[in-house]
């Protein structure tokens, strides 16, 4: 098994890595890279996977979460932060970089640093933290993991949303089964949506539905978090036939804004969250669509985006389709609901 290669998985530069969490299944044997998938393919392709499975049965991606630049810019910065040589001993590095104790410090050294963390709070730093410890099955995040989550968060934030808002409490995302160094081992979420674009009109509608039910589940939940899609188009949701389930796969992109907090800024007068997005000196990095959404109790953000990047007949995203998903809407149904001028009206909103 390729995967039990210390040279692929790198865990011997942790605590600068994902975790360990999958070692075990990977050393037994219990997750096998598929051989019709060519191990070059997770160097040199733009997603930077291959396909294996596990032996419950599930068809599982194994992903490096990008190419080899953006992490050497990443192994940089943390060398850089860590008052190192650029070409530093990364793993020694990482440790030196944040207090030795205590959780109150990854908030500062969280912010800015992802879609994800734009705006934090303590709220959701700790609902993070919980839900990360939790994974593992331990009591106590020890500081070695608190790292690696940082890390994590710093280089690709995908398996911290994966594990927060997680398929086995219904969120709309790949079941996430762990990491082992470097490598990442999720659900495969089956086929782009694009790949759907020329099925029948009964089908397409239910596809549309469930877009629909997602943006509402993203906008309004009960944890009281904003969760809001910050790219949206035919290539950032995946539709698994065999489940009937449709999962959004850009979770890089996702922003997570806390209402609860918002709520309670107002209450007592105190800076809002976008305020304190604006001082961060990572500010440039995100457009004013962020700044608006980080001091907003209500969004229509997620309905736009999903009717005007995929439903409405203008969608120009990689892989996508001009006519949209909602393509030659059957006379009938355009009679009765106007469904073609409620979608223009996604285009040139009032």
């Amino acid at each position: 098994n390729v995967l039990n290669r210390p040279t692929f998985l790198e865990y011997d530069k942790c605590p600068a890595c994902y975790g360990f969490k999958a070692c075990s299944s990977i050393k037994n044997g219990e997750i096998l890279v598929d051989q019709s998938s060519s191990l070059n393919g997770l160097f040199y392709s733009n997603q930077h996977i291959i396909h294996g499975k596990h032996v419950n049965g599930i068809d599982v991606i194994i992903s490096k979460l990008g190419g080899q630049h953006n992490t050497k810019a990443w192994e940089e910065k943390i060398c850089t932060k860590a008052k190192k040589k650029q070409q530093c001993y990364i793993s020694e590095a990482a440790k030196e970089l944040f207090p030795k104790s205590g959780s109150k410090w990854i908030l500062e050294a969280v912010r800015g640093q992802s879609m994800m963390t734009a705006c934090p709070t303590e709220r959701l730093i700790s609902a993070i933290t919980f839900r990360y410890t939790e994974m593992l099955d331990s009591i106590d995040i020890s500081n070695t993991e608190r790292i690696q989550l940082v890390l994590t968060i710093w280089r690709n934030q995908e398996p911290i949303i994966y594990q927060i808002f997680s398929k086995s409490t219904d969120w709309p995302f790949p079941q996430y089964l762990g990491a082992c160094g470097r490598v990442v081992v999720y659900e495969n979420p089956g086929k782009p949506l694009y790949t759907f674009y020329d099925e029948p009109w009964n089908f397409r509608i239910r596809l549309a539905l469930k877009l629909l039910n997602i943006a509402h589940k993203f906008t309004f939940n009960p944890s009281q978090y904003g969760i809001y899609m910050m790219k949206v188009g035919a290539d950032t949701f995946h539709y698994k036939q065999e489940t009937k389930e449709l999962f959004y796969t850009s979770a890089r992109n996702i922003l997570i804004v806390d209402k609860w907090q918002l709520e309670e800024n107002k209450k007592e007068n105190l800076v809002s969250n976008s305020d304190i997005t604006k001082k961060c000196k990572h500010d440039e990095h995100w457009p004013s669509t962020t700044k608006n959404l980080c001091n907003g109790l209500y969004s229509d953000h997620n309905y736009y985006a999903v009717c005007r990047n995929i439903l409405s007949p203008v969608n120009t995203e990689a892989g996508g389709s001009n006519a949209g998903l909602l393509h030659d809407v059957p006379h009938n149904v355009d009679t009765l609901f106007g469904l073609s001028h409620l979608m223009q009206s996604c285009l040139s909103p009032k």
